[in-house]
Order: C-alpha cells, then structure tokens, then sequence
C-alpha cells in the first residue's frame, strides 16, 4: 500500500544533491599589513554579516573577483577569533593571496548541500497540462503504468 512512497524515496536518494553557496558576510579593507611567520594580513571590517575562520572567501576589486581561498588567519586586536560579527574590524589571511588593497572586499561564504526532492503529479485526467515545453525539456519523468492508474514522478535536474 505504501508502493508510491517507497518508490518516491528510493528514486529521491539517487539524486545527487544540489550544492548551493550560502554567503556568511562580507568585509572592506582598510588597510594590508605584514606580519613576520604568517605573511600579509588584511586589516578589515566587517561590513554585512559574520565572517568565518576557515570558511571559503573571495576578494573583490573593483566589482572583479581578483583572488579566492581559504580564511587560513582571523583575529580581533591580537587575539585569535573564530568569527567576527558585523561592525567589528579584524585581520583576515587567506592562504596564497597577500595582494590586499585599500577598498577591497572579502566575501566569506561557504556551500551547502540540499537535498532533492521529487513532486508527484496525481491528476488523472492531463498530469502534463500544467508543464510548458521548456519545463517538459528540463524534467525526468518516470512512467508506471497500473490499471486505470498513470503515476508520474517528476523532479527538476
């Protein structure tokens, strides 16, 4: 009795998740500084959000993405952090990146994974009429025939 469902969840975790990025929060340089054993750091505040140690970032100049990394480097004053919040400056290192310029902005951001879902579709009389060409194009559509029964299960790609 439960043949739809059991289906729908054993198709469901065929699919491969879909891998979105979530931005945390962003900083504005203020200045570059070089620090001896660790390289140079980018003297920031935080502009939007929270920014991450070890979280994946990116810089920006001029509206151009000029470098992306790791944030291998975060402090407060002189102390380690493992965030700073919105409002506070900071030092930002990213690994294989020391070019830091007045102006540029860091972006922390990470990615997460979303699992995918199916959609049953349970009108008997048209369950296609709803879908345009372009939506029919860019579905899967499984087809089980029953008596007197069309099951279509449909998940984006």
């Amino acid at each position: 009795y439960n043949a739809v469902e059991e289906i729908t969840l054993a198709l469901e975790g065929l699919l491969e998740p879909e891998t979105v990025e979530e931005t945390l929060g962003k900083a504005q340089v203020q200045e570059a500084f070089k620090i001896p054993k660790i390289g140079v750091i980018a003297g920031s505040k935080v502009t939007e959000g929270i920014i991450v140690r070890n979280a994946k970032a990116r810089v920006l100049r001029e509206e151009e993405e000029i470098a992306s990394g790791e944030i291998t480097s975060l402090k407060h004053l002189k102390d380690d952090a493992k965030e700073i919040r919105e409002g506070f400056e900071c030092g930002i290192g990213l690994n294989d990146f020391s070019k830091f310029k007045e102006g540029d902005i860091i972006i922390c951001y990470q990615m997460k994974s979303i699992k995918r879902t199916l959609e049953l579709s349970w009108d008997l009389n048209d369950p296609l009429s709803e879908l345009t060409g372009s939506q029919m194009k860019s579905n899967i559509f499984l087809e089980k025939f029953r008596p007197s029964i069309l099951i279509y299960l449909i998940w984006d790609l």
